[in-house]
């Protein structure tokens, strides 16, 4: 019998907009309540996103939120670091720059670590220059300077680092690329996200990451663009995904990360669970 446990992904922060002078938040005023229905439906821990935050500052506007983490029974599994803005790009080309942000994922991964949090997910970056600063010119400079971060990060810090395969045409896109990091980057981990493969299928990717997976994002498509929709909607095939798991000693959260477009309740997630597992566990081939 194989099952991992299961997590899912919330978003700590609700975007207000700007006015005055800065940008404008609130802590989600479902967490608690989300966190309370979690627990009796018995899911085992939570991620917990930061990817809606607009400064470095605000990264430390939420802490009523992770103390309702720590007051719970779930286990603060991940936290995925903000995305898409110049101050948390890792692929910095400007060294002076890249050695502030990663000094600043240090101090604020240290205040994670007193909240019991396991492991952080970054994506790759490379957006400093604009949406197509990565090319197939320039893409092992833009590697080199991520690597560099990620073995600065991982080695100041005591847990887990991880970095997320991306869906981009040139940028971690490939099983290939991830594997190359991550023999650069001995400490750190891959994050799988079955959500992203478009030149191979995850099930095919995932052996050849053998134990250096650090966290999963689980979600389904249609291979032509990424839904974030729940498993069994979309085409993936997730006996395949759960077999390639458990030959790879994966033993961390089965992390559901799922769009709020499609509005799924918790109790649809911790049923789909079940389902996945119930059938893997009883397939017949």
């Amino acid at each position: 019998m194989y099952k991992l446990p299961l997590g899912l992904s919330v978003r700590v922060s609700k975007p207000l907009g700007f006015y005055n002078d800065k940008y404008n938040y609130q802590l989600n005023p479902d967490l608690k309540t989300k966190i309370n229905r979690m627990e009796e439906l018995g899911f085992d821990s939570i991620d917990i996103d930061f990817d809606a935050v607009y400064v470095p500052s605000d990264l430390y506007l939420f802490s009523d939120g992770l103390d309702y983490i720590k007051e719970s029974k779930l286990k603060f599994n991940c936290a995925h670091m903000p995305i898409n803005f110049p101050w948390c790009d890792l692929a910095s080309p400007y060294e002076t720059d890249r050695l502030g942000i990663c000094d600043m994922f240090i101090k604020f991964i240290k205040y994670l670590e007193r909240y019991g949090c396991r492991a952080v997910v970054f994506h790759p970056g490379g957006l400093t220059l604009g949406t197509n600063s990565v090319n197939e010119s320039n893409l092992n400079e833009y590697l080199k300077y991520l690597e560099d971060s990620l073995n600065y990060i991982s080695n100041n810090v005591n847990l887990c680092v991880c970095i997320e395969n991306m869906s981009s045409q040139y940028f971690l896109s490939t099983s290939e690329q991830m594997v190359e990091l991550l023999k650069n980057c001995p400490k750190v981990y891959t994050c799988v996200d079955v959500n992203h493969y478009y030149h191979e299928k995850a099930w095919d990717a995932i052996p050849k990451f053998k134990d250096r997976i650090g966290e999963v994002h689980i979600s389904d498509y249609d291979f032509v663009k990424e839904r974030h929709m729940l498993p069994k909607e979309g085409l993936n095939d997730w006996n395949k995904i759960i077999e390639a798991l458990k030959n790879a000693n994966f033993k961390y959260s089965f992390n559901y990360e799922l769009s709020s477009v499609y509005n799924y309740s918790l109790e649809s997630i911790k049923k789909n669970y079940d389902e996945l597992f119930d059938e893997y566990n009883n397939k017949k081939y």
